[in-house]
């Protein structure tokens, strides 16, 4: 994804905003592909534990189910959080693939 504009035309996204617009938590993709979606969560750190995350990307999973889309979630197997809110959304780990980083 190179701009902004790439994502008005092939991601989707959901914000949980509260008084005044402030974002809270956004469930998002920036691409389909194959008719799968996969999803990615922001949540600002003072709202984290708040159950947001969970409503935000119960909508995404919402709209993927409604247009013939797998919604799919992955997470370093260390990211509990991540991990805890896959499982609470329905999710089953189905494999474990390596995680690579650059050591710095």
């Amino acid at each position: 994804m190179d701009s902004y504009c790439d994502f008005e035309k092939h991601g989707i996204g959901f914000t949980l905003l509260l008084k005044d617009r402030i974002p809270a938590s956004t469930a998002f993709a920036s691409y389909v592909i194959d008719r799968k979606l996969e999803i990615g969560i922001e949540t600002s750190t003072d709202y984290r534990g708040s159950g947001f995350a969970a409503r935000v990307c119960a909508r995404l999973i919402d709209y993927c189910l409604d247009n013939g889309l797998e919604p799919v979630w992955s997470c370093n197997s260390g990211n509990m959080g991540s991990r805890k809110l896959a499982g609470k959304l329905g999710f089953e780990e189905c494999k474990r693939i390596p995680y690579y980083r650059l050591p710095v």
